[in-house]
């Protein structure tokens, strides 16, 4: 598969349900798809509007509305979950690392959760959601983080460098698409301190 599909939302919706099985991430499906969704704006989408996740914040907390407030502490969250979660290696060249992300971005869902739970009578699916996605960030984060990480092992080209990433990460995903390529032998899948190309 490749990310040129004429549905990209089928694309994610299917990488987002194999990363949670394979990671045990027990999601609603609502959170589900809410994740595919988030991807699939970002591949159309890409890059963001120069704003840091504190700027953000800022504005946010200042917003005079209750609605402009939870737009803004969703796209706070949204930012902060497909950077940290898809890409994640990014982080390591900036001054703050995912802990602050997962900070940021979970508080800023558990906002959406609560101001949303202000104006409704009994809590609805959308609240619902967005204090899941609060509370379950850290389970998100690695859900799109095994999703990046299986696109990039089926759309590489550099087999090498492939190599040398299943090493540092022990991506399952990457893993696989080496055994696909017939260059990871069993013995050295087994034992990754004693890895062998075949």
């Amino acid at each position: 598969m490749t990310l040129a599909r004429d549905n990209l939302y089928d694309f994610f919706q299917t990488r987002v349900d194999e990363a949670r099985g394979e990671r045990g991430v027990d999601l609603s499906e609502d959170s589900a798809r809410y994740l595919a969704q988030l991807l699939v704006q970002r591949q159309r989408l890409p890059g963001d509007d120069g704003e840091t996740l504190a700027e953000l914040h800022l504005e946010a907390a200042r917003a005079e509305r209750i609605q402009e407030a939870m737009h803004l502490y969703r796209r706070l969250g949204d930012r902060a979950l497909y950077t940290a979660g898809y890409f994640r290696d990014s982080l390591s060249r900036k001054a703050v690392g995912v802990q602050y992300y997962a900070d940021m971005g979970g508080s800023a869902y558990h906002r959406v959760s609560t101001l949303g739970g202000g104006w409704v009578i009994d809590e609805d699916p959308w609240t619902r959601m967005f204090g899941e996605l609060a509370r379950r960030f850290r389970d998100c984060l690695e859900v799109l983080g095994d999703v990046a990480e299986r696109n990039l092992a089926e759309g590489s080209d550099d087999i090498l460098g492939l190599y040398e990433r299943w090493l540092q990460t022990g991506s399952p995903a990457i893993e696989r698409r080496l055994r696909e390529l017939g260059l990871l032998t069993p013995a050295g899948a087994a034992a990754a301190g004693d890895t062998e190309l075949a």
